[in-house]
């Protein structure tokens, strides 16, 4: 049995004359069709079985013309005839929308003039609830002071200067930024203070040629004397102090930092001397280890420090973050103790960055701009200072841009006459 497809004429007819009013039957006969050809196809093209089995209007077509004298060009007027409505229609909801679109920006411009108007012109102070119910601890960074070193503007085209007196200076400004934020901060039980390493300039560069030399010993004794008056000042009821060795306090004789033994570095001796100093004071107490990689807890947030001279790759290290990050997670992970901060120093640069559990949280440095920092982007002295809470976790931070260059006269901190006439050579 042959089957008679429909044509594309057929269809447009078909349409035609079931818009004008004409009944299922008629088209079948006007199109020489079944009945059920017809209904079936009106049907797949979206037209409901209910619609179909309406009666048809009761302004029934003429007798005359009967349905065959329907042309084909009478079809398409009725088809274009339907397609102007809709076009009607559409224009008339893109008219509408206009409207609609117009009265929503004539509204949000008159609410922000009205918003801008009524603004004040400097903002309220930042009040900040002391009043905490939670045990929270302060955390200041400090790290990359290195204490001796010299460089001159000559040697940077202007652009950087740093000397003994500039790392006082800084200390000094230092120890006014913390203490100001510890007492209009959040109210703390202890301030944990983490030596980051790298606090002396050590002996590694070839200065034996060079005027402003200044001696290891000098090195040694003038952080010992700035840094132990700067923990005694803090305004905590009790300070805890972690340390980890650096890279540039390693021995002359090593090309680069051990693995083994890394410990015995001139910022450890910096670390014990401190420690000595301090041992009579009941408020200040000494946490030092060996371990490169220290896991520290500090309201029940864990968090690993180094010095970060380890992490290399790609732009500011983040591929050696990313790797440091999932290899703490497979050693400390049977025990369930995966970091959720990683702390650093040696970059020169503040930043922070989130990697796996946690996130990097990398200290600047009291140096800023050096020789060293004419192949990166340039930087700005500082240190960094957070607050953690035993539900919170880290909740508020403080980077201290650090751009003090000259001491107050006298001096802040209290010096034997001869490393105070070496600082005072460079004021």
């Amino acid at each position: 049995m042959s089957v008679r497809l429909w044509t594309e004429e057929e269809f447009e007819r078909m349409l035609a004359l079931f818009t004008a009013g004409w009944s299922i039957a008629e088209i079948a006969k006007a199109l020489g069709r079944s009945e059920n050809s017809v209904r079936w196809k009106l049907i797949s093209k979206g037209y409901s079985s209910k619609t179909l089995s309406e009666p048809a209007p009761s302004a029934l077509p003429p007798e005359e013309p009967e349905p065959d004298a329907v042309t084909l060009s009478e079809a398409e007027r009725l088809v274009a005839e339907r397609e102007r409505r809709l076009e009607t229609k559409r224009e008339q909801k893109a008219a509408m929308e206009g409207v609609l679109e117009d009265r929503l920006v004539e509204v949000v411009r008159t609410t922000l003039q009205e918003c801008v108007a009524r603004a004040p012109i400097a903002p309220p102070p930042l009040v900040i609830d002391r009043a905490i119910d939670e045990p929270t601890s302060a955390v200041l960074l400090f790290g990359d002071a290195h204490f001796g070193k010299v460089c001159r503007p000559e040697e940077t085209e202007g652009q950087a200067h740093y000397n003994p007196a500039v790392t006082l200076a800084r200390i000094h400004e230092l120890e006014g930024r913390v203490t100001r934020l510890l007492d209009g901060g959040p109210a703390i039980e202890e301030l944990v203070v983490i030596f980051l390493g790298d606090i002396l300039e050590g002996v590694l560069d070839h200065h034996a040629e060079k005027e402003d030399t200044i001696l290891l010993a000098q090195q040694f004794a003038l952080a010992i004397r700035a840094l132990s008056q700067m923990l005694l000042r803090f305004p905590a009821p009790k300070i805890v102090v972690h340390g980890v060795a650096g890279n540039h306090g390693r021995w002359p004789n090593q090309r680069r930092m051990p693995t083994v033994g890394r410990e015995s570095n001139f910022d450890r001796l910096v670390y014990t001397a401190l420690e000595s100093i301090l041992e009579d004071t009941e408020h200040i107490t000494f946490d030092l280890r060996d371990s490169s990689r220290q896991l520290i807890e500090i309201q029940n947030t864990l968090i690993q420090v180094s010095h970060g001279d380890q992490f290399r790759g790609g732009e500011y290290c983040v591929a050696g973050f990313k790797r440091e990050a999932y290899h703490s997670a497979l050693r400390h992970g049977p025990e369930g103790q995966i970091p959720e901060l990683f702390v650093i120093g040696d970059k020169h640069i503040s930043m922070q960055l989130p990697v796996g559990n946690g996130h990097f949280l990398v200290n600047g440095s009291l140096v800023g701009q050096d020789t060293y920092g004419q192949a990166f982007a340039p930087t700005l002295p500082s240190q960094t200072l957070f607050w953690i809470g035993a539900e919170r976790g880290k909740f508020l931070q403080a980077d201290i841009a650090l751009s003090a260059t000259r001491l107050p006269m006298p001096l802040p901190y209290d010096l034997t006459p001869p490393l105070e006439k070496l600082v005072l050579s460079y004021q």
